[in-house]
């Protein structure tokens, strides 16, 4: 059993699926030099904020009972969320995303944060379902963004991103979303 991990991370490759954190798992300012596998654990607390993945991070059906921390995160290689559980905030504020960044089918309870994010490649958000706000503002997409079937409960914002694709953006970004309505109309109006 994994009850807490903490920064120093070397050239281990971190494969630990199915893991059980009862506590935190805290890896402030780590740097993970090869591949980091936390694939469908269990961990109450996720905190990785200013981590470094040099290869493939996989959280691939993880079921994160509170919140996951990637604030500033650099993501060099696929970033692997499918299937992911999160059951309060998802915070990814200024994290980079240098290869692929997966959520499809992700679930997040709180909010979803990727304000001032970037994603140099594919961005998939698809079936993805968010119980709160989901912001992505100044974030910026310099390849594919896909949000086909995902769910949003609700706010959910774009602004001042920077879409490098605009056609991407009118034609498929938002294909099949659902926005749920915060709350009835006022009447008269």
């Amino acid at each position: 059993k994994y009850t807490k991990l903490i920064n120093k991370v070397s050239n281990f490759h971190w494969h630990i699926p199915h893991a059980q954190i009862k506590g935190s798992a805290i890896f402030n300012l780590a740097t993970f030099e090869a591949e980091a596998d936390f694939g469908s654990a269990c961990i109450v607390v996720a905190q990785f904020p200013k981590a470094v993945f040099k290869q493939k991070a996989s959280f691939n059906s993880d079921q994160i009972e509170a919140y996951a921390e990637f604030r500033t995160a650099t993501f060099k290689g696929d970033a692997d969320f499918i299937g992911a559980r999160i059951g309060s905030n998802a915070q990814f504020d200024q994290a980079k995303f240098e290869q692929r960044a997966i959520f499809d089918s992700a679930q997040i309870k709180g909010h979803a944060l990727f304000n001032l994010a970037t994603f140099e490649q594919e961005a998939n958000f698809a079936v993805a379902r968010i119980g709160s706000a989901a912001r992505f503002d100044g974030a910026t997409f310099r390849n594919q963004a896909i949000f086909q079937a995902s769910e949003f409960a609700m706010e959910t914002s774009f602004r001042g991103d920077s879409i490098c694709q605009r056609r991407q953006l009118s034609e498929h970004l938002l294909q099949n979303c659902l926005f749920w309505r915060t709350r009835d109309p006022v009447p008269g109006k």
